[in-house]
């Protein structure tokens, strides 16, 4: 990403997002409430994801959907 909070662009944590509302000047309060609003749509929309129709029946791409859901959230997870 092109994007660096607190100086990287991956593996962020919760303390990076923090980090970025006070260096802009965003009250903590304000950057918890986004944080958690963030996590909750994560969390509630990874289990939506889905396959285009065409690659739905083949098994490698069902295994790599289930594993990039998981990933979101287990990183949703860290930002809790």
């Amino acid at each position: 990403m092109a994007l660096k909070l607190n100086g990287k662009d991956d593996r962020l944590r919760r303390r990076d997002f923090l980090m970025l509302a006070r260096t802009i000047g965003l009250p903590g309060a304000e950057a918890e409430v986004a944080l958690a609003d963030l996590t909750a749509q994560l969390s509630r929309r990874a289990g939506t994801l889905d396959l285009p129709e065409f690659a739905q029946g083949w098994q490698p791409a069902n295994t790599m959907r289930d594993r990039v859901i998981s990933i979101v959230a287990e990183r949703s997870a860290a930002l809790m």
